[in-house]
């Protein structure tokens, strides 16, 4: 069998039958089917890839952002009394006594390290190879439709800032899970 043009990369039914490197000739028997364009496998494994860093690193700036601001409020929106009854009216609970402002501050810390916990995991996929990236398709789709379900509360519940931080995150973890289907 003749060898595959320099420019080509063959793809072959086992992931791990993938040659990506320029220059290197292979014969019908290294692979199974189909060819493509080395710049076609690039761009598909950099445009997964850069969904997941922007994803994380949005993920990352909307973890600090809450962490640092879920327990702020303005004299103006006239809740003041409202914080005041949540800090002083104790009640036990399962042995515990709690406020209502410790659960309100304690299910936030919880939005923040789900928040980092998202953030790391989608930059870990980005640095997944396309071979890879392709066999956790369960997990890629869980985490995007999760935020498509963070971003609709947000919309019904919350205001503008988390909706525009979880817009996006949501377009580009959906995107990247999207992308990392096409075969390559």
């Amino acid at each position: 069998m003749r060898p595959v043009p320099r420019k080509w990369v063959s793809v072959g039914v086992n992931s791990s039958c993938v040659k990506r490197r320029l220059g290197a000739s292979c014969t019908g028997t290294d692979f199974a089917g189909c060819k493509l364009p080395t710049s076609a496998v690039w761009r598909q494994d950099l445009k997964a890839s850069t969904l997941y860093r922007i994803a994380s690193i949005l993920l990352l700036l909307f973890d600090v952002g809450h962490t640092l601001g879920f327990r702020q409020s303005d004299p103006k929106w006239g809740v003041d009394a409202l914080l005041v009854s949540m800090r002083s009216i104790h009640f036990d609970m399962q042995g515990f006594s709690r406020t209502y402002w410790d659960l309100f501050v304690g299910a936030g810390f919880f939005v923040s390290v789900f928040l980092l916990f998202a953030a790391v995991l989608a930059w870990q996929l980005a640095g997944l190879r396309a071979e890879t990236l392709g066999g956790m398709r369960g997990t890629q789709w869980a985490l995007a439709l999760c935020f498509v379900a963070v971003t609709i509360l947000s919309w019904t519940y919350f205001f503008t800032l988390p909706i525009v931080f979880l817009t996006p995150i949501t377009v580009c973890l959906i995107a990247a899970a999207w992308t990392s289907q096409k075969p390559i």
